[in-house]
């Protein structure tokens, strides 16, 4: 037998094998703690409390102690069977054989593969052990499938072969993620504070952060804590972080925020960051379907002080919005938004959606601040075309290639 076929049997096995003696049928399997086992009948089933195991063995009695025994279990009736017939067959590659397929029958895998590895140590080109064992052909000689994905340059991982920089990549995000929790736990704990003894504890610990794996609590705490002075703190660290992420959440904020001095505080701290991607963020918002959006993206633009959101901010002045608008009695109307932000007209039994044009008023001041921090004093109200016509031979050169019409 094989130095790996002796080590898939028991320790108990291994100890017998040592003394000389054959193995004996048994009743019980007693799992020792430094991973061995016995097999035996025990003799002093009846101490209590439990201070040593007498086992009557095929070699002899042993006793152990109490705390050299992990686990005791009968012993399963396969077992006893295989100690019995596998002496009956001989040490070639037929008998190994089928005594492997006796243990697949009766489901003892260490049994079973501890007589495939006997068969290719008597024949190392046996196909069907050799597979059977996880074995390829590969390069001209038989490999483990360990072996083969190792020489692969790939890397065993929690039951799958990956590269070093996968296993780097999956620790990297659970490290970010474990970064992520800690952050919330400790932020919400400080929003606790706020407002109370430990408010300067409180407020020390978010003037202090800059960690980008605190910025979705920071988030969720500017859109859930109402606290003026709270949200104030919130913002501030978020520019502080300064992260694209961290910057778009503010910018949204300063837009969708219900509250004006919210929205406004936000845009203090944006003013800070010299970010054409935020100024793309607002233009973007020009162009929705909800009206207030279009007039606080407005607002965002003339805070920021960027002449190149001028020509956006044209095309602005007057959008169009859909209405709602339902027909009923004679000479009454009604005014109703849709779920698009847009309003109509109402009269009773029939319902019709229309368009109609907004004159935008946060986006004209925010024209004619622009137009005034470049130097020109010019106002032409909502005339579009003349906003165009101006714009055209002031900034020749930067008009841009695409414009909505």
């Amino acid at each position: 037998m094989s130095k790996h076929g002796i080590n898939m049997l028991s320790g108990a096995i291994l100890l017998l094998l040592v003394l000389g003696a054959p193995v004996a049928a048994a009743e019980d399997v007693f799992v020792l703690k430094s991973g061995g086992r016995v097999f035996g009948e025990l003799l002093n089933p009846d101490q209590s409390p439990r201070k040593t195991y007498v086992i009557k063995t095929a070699a002899g009695q042993v006793t152990l102690t109490a705390a050299q025994v992990k686990q005791r279990y009968p012993r399963p009736e396969a077992e006893i069977q295989y100690d019995k017939i596998r002496g009956d067959y001989p040490d070639t590659v037929q008998g190994h054989w089928d005594l492997a397929e006796w243990c697949r029958e009766h489901k003892l895998t260490d049994q079973r593969e501890t007589h495939l590895r006997r068969i290719i140590e008597l024949d190392p080109d046996h196909k069907m052990a050799r597979g059977l064992l996880g074995y390829q052909f590969f390069d001209g000689k038989w490999q483990t499938h360990d072996v083969l994905m190792t020489g692969r340059g790939l890397i065993r991982f929690e039951g799958n072969w990956l590269s070093a920089q996968e296993i780097r990549s999956i620790q990297q995000q659970r490290e970010a993620k474990k970064a992520v929790l800690e952050w919330r736990k400790r932020l919400w704990q400080s929003s606790r504070w706020l407002g109370g003894p430990r408010t300067a504890d409180a407020i020390k610990e978010l003037q202090e952060v800059r960690d980008p794996a605190a910025t979705s609590t920071l988030i969720d705490l500017l859109g859930k804590d109402r606290r003026y002075d709270a949200q104030r703190l919130y913002a501030a660290a978020l520019q502080r972080i300064g992260t694209g992420y961290a910057l778009k959440a503010l910018a949204e904020q300063a837009v969708k925020d219900k509250d004006k001095e919210v929205r406004l505080l936000c845009l203090d701290e944006l003013k800070k960051v010299k970010n054409p991607d935020l100024i793309a963020h607002f233009v973007g918002y020009l162009k929705s379907k909800d009206n207030k959006y279009v007039n606080r993206a407005a607002v965002a633009l003339r805070e920021m002080k960027d002449p190149s959101a001028m020509w956006p901010l044209i095309d602005a002045l007057v959008t169009v919005h859909r209405y709602k608008v339902t027909s009923g009695n004679p000479g009454q109307t009604s005014v109703e938004f849709n779920s698009l932000g847009g309003g109509g007209l109402s009269t009773g039994s029939s319902t019709q959606i229309v368009d109609q044009p907004i004159n935008n008023h946060a986006v004209l001041d925010a024209l004619i601040y622009l137009a005034d921090q470049t130097g020109s004093k010019v106002n032409f109200d909502f005339d579009v075309a003349a906003w165009k016509y101006w714009y055209a031979s002031k900034h020749q050169k930067s008009l841009p290639n695409a414009r909505r019409d």
